[in-house]
């Protein structure tokens, strides 16, 4: 398993972290602080997560992302990944306006989850929950289970799709792998063919899933002539 970029900035390694099961007592509550939004690491977004924003600006993935990310790759998995850069003045979110957030009802799974991290095994689709210690936040003062917060925080609606999306990333990484990764002398058209599969080619008025499926469908033989 490996776990989801950690959204906090408390410098825990997720493998000390307790792994919490879903009727594990978690009794974490938001005190709408901001902290968790300023002056914080990057955030790493997910193909369903730029959808998601760029379906609340209105705004077409590519735009979003020309705006609000920096594209890289991903070292370890060679991968093409998107960074939501934060703003160059203040070091907070782009996002972050009076006290909160603009975008909350499509914000990252990244900070859906905080304090918590995720991994997913991208052989089973089995997840799991890491628990950091965070910086802010207040006691829920009531007995709420792990299933309560991740049901509440809308993680649970969208676990099917971040599963499929961390097992397609692991097949496409071995892939680029297994060709010679940077070696390859196609590796950059692959790349770039993968990242508009991943990123940028859906339309925003139909539901990012299926579209996502049909990318990787039509994705994976050209990969096999390309490479």
């Amino acid at each position: 398993m490996r776990p989801a970029v950690e959204p906090g900035r408390c410098g825990e390694h997720w493998d000390d972290c307790p792994r919490l099961a879903a009727g594990d007592r978690f009794d974490f509550a938001c005190a709408g602080c901001g902290d968790c939004c300023r002056r914080r690491r990057d955030l790493v977004l997910s193909g369903y997560d730029l959808y998601r924003i760029a379906r609340r600006l209105s705004l077409s993935p590519r735009i979003v992302a020309a705006a609000f990310c920096k594209s890289y790759l991903a070292p370890e998995s060679c991968l093409p990944a998107l960074r939501l850069t934060p703003d160059p003045k203040t070091g907070n979110c782009r996002f972050f306006e009076g006290s909160a957030c603009a975008i909350h009802a499509a914000r990252p799974l990244a900070c859906a989850l905080y304090p918590l991290g995720q991994s997913i095994d991208t052989v089973t689709a089995q997840t799991e929950y890491y628990v950091q210690t965070p910086l802010c936040g207040a006691r829920a003062g009531e007995a709420r289970t792990l299933q309560d917060y991740l049901q509440d925080s809308a993680v649970l609606d969208r676990a099917g799709v971040d599963a499929r999306w961390a097992i397609v990333c692991t097949q496409l990484s071995h892939r680029l792998q297994a060709a010679g990764g940077a070696d390859n002398p196609r590796f950059s058209a692959a790349v770039r063919r993968m990242e508009r599969a991943l990123y940028y080619d859906y339309e925003l008025g139909d539901d990012f899933y299926p579209q996502f499926c049909q990318n990787i469908e039509i994705l994976m033989p050209l990969l096999d002539r390309m490479l």
